[in-house]
């Protein structure tokens, strides 16, 4: 019926009766043919009042008004036919009318067991999968930061070629003669190239004529066991010395000695003092473990600590501005 045009729909409604499907709703199933069913005839309204799916001067009837608390349906957000039931493993699913908007769950609701079931929509999963690689990508950025950040050398190399036979002869003439930077240059080739018995005896002839270089390396040695057993006071004692003659990753050094007890009991006060100092002069790490360690202080200790390395940075200015 409701695939007649205005004319054959209005010759149809001149008889005196209806043949109407009585066996299923119009809306809102789409057109469709009826099956075949017993013929029942309804009497004509009368010319007064108005005739039912008709507007008023218009030969197409009115599309049939929504049923009352009947509401649209959100498009699934899976492909239908890709859902399958988790109780029966139909596929013959659909939105429920359950559902009530949620952005993060979808119900449905199977045809063949007539079972309600959920599931998470692609959206929420995306803003997780987004989360992860987001928190992915900040971690290898941290990462990243700290190894750039971080040298592994613990003090700049010289400029002599140890494929330059000459160069190299000349630097251990110098050294033989008791220039200690000629024999820290030569220490620091063979310390580079992990011949720690050869450079051990030109670090320590380096490190008694007062370089500061030499001292931080041999400190470092006593600390790691290069070339020489390990002796955490003696490495305590290398980098004092060095710390004392401006040495950056010594002053760091000894903030680390002194917050982890490592060849003296532990000193936060010591500790935060040469990390202060370390932080001030511009070694990137040290501000990182200055701050961890002032929040486990108390406000006496870090006013003493903040003072006492106040004093000795200005003492260590002046030392560096007039050496002896």
């Amino acid at each position: 019926m409701l695939g007649m045009s205005g004319a054959r729909l209005r010759t149809a409604i001149q008889g005196s009766t209806w043949k109407i499907c009585l066996s299923h709703q119009i809306w809102p199933h789409p057109i469709h043919s009826c099956p075949p069913q017993k013929n029942k005839s309804l009497s004509m309204p009368t010319s007064s009042e108005s005739e039912p799916g008709l507007a008023e001067g218009s030969d197409v009837p009115d599309a049939p008004a929504a049923p009352i608390g009947r509401t649209s349906f959100p498009p699934p957000w899976p492909v239908m036919g890709e859902i399958k039931c988790p109780h029966c493993g139909s596929t013959q699913v659909r939105p429920s009318h359950k559902h009530a908007g949620d952005t993060v769950r979808m119900i449905y609701r199977c045809r063949a067991c007539k079972r309600h079931f959920k599931i998470a929509s692609p959206r929420s999963r995306l803003k997780i999968f987004a989360g992860a690689a987001l928190l992915v990508l900040l971690l290898i950025g941290l990462t990243a930061g700290l190894f750039l950040g971080k040298s592994s050398d613990p003090s700049p190399q010289p400029s002599i070629d140890i494929s330059d036979d000459k160069m190299l002869a000349s630097a251990q003439a110098a050294a033989k003669h008791g220039d200690p930077q000629a024999q820290y240059d030569l220490a620091w080739i063979y310390w580079k190239h992990a011949d720690y018995p050869q450079a051990l005896p030109w670090i320590k002839a380096a490190a008694s004529r007062n370089n500061a270089e030499a001292e931080n390396l041999l400190g470092m040695a006593y600390l790691k066991g290069y070339g020489t057993v390990q002796n955490f006071r003696a490495a305590l004692e290398q980098f004092t010395k060095a710390a004392g003659h401006g040495h950056l990753e010594a002053q760091y050094q000894l903030g680390i000695f002194y917050r982890d007890g490592i060849g003296t009991p532990s000193n936060k006060e010591l500790a935060y003092l040469w990390l202060n100092i370390a932080a001030a002069r511009g070694h990137q790490e040290a501000p990182v473990l200055r701050d961890k360690l002032a929040m486990i202080m108390s406000v006496e200790e870090l006013t003493r600590a903040q003072e006492a390395s106040a004093q000795a940075l200005t003492q260590l200015s002046g030392a560096e501005k007039n050496p002896m």
